[in-house]
């Protein structure tokens, strides 16, 4: 026989080890990152899946959002909610993450590129998302 014979599908160690977590559909860290351009203005589209338990705090690491005329740095958002912020992305090159300390080794986050308004960038920079 092969296989274990211990599983239980309906067990918290079978559960925990099938949770999914991803950023844009892509999980355990495989999106290449998220283009923008400094001085833009960027709207970042979010919702939340998951159970009561599944609360995440999405951390825009060197840039700041505006949200309900407020500005921040991370957005918590709740499981079945959407939540729309707008950034106007200043600083170069940093990082998309959850602050959610249980998601910590799923690799929930990618970096963000953002890109100066350069001849060298001309051509990211024109793109209709930036």
């Amino acid at each position: 026989m092969f296989g274990s014979t211990d599983t239980n599908p309906e067990g918290e160690d079978f559960e925990e080890s099938n949770l999914m977590h991803a950023v844009n559909g892509r999980m355990y860290g495989n999106l290449q990152g998220l283009e923008m351009c400094a001085g833009d203005k960027v709207s970042w589209y979010t919702f939340g899946l998951g159970t009561e338990v599944d609360i995440h705090g999405v951390y825009f690491e060197g840039n700041t959002f505006k949200k309900q005329s407020t500005t921040r740095d991370t957005l918590s958002l709740f499981p079945h909610t959407t939540a729309t912020a707008f950034m106007q992305p200043g600083t170069p090159g940093q990082l998309y993450h959850t602050h959610t300390h249980t998601h910590t080794h799923t690799h929930t986050h990618t970096h963000t590129h953002t890109h100066t308004h350069t001849h060298t960038h001309t051509q990211i920079c024109s793109l209709q998302a930036c």
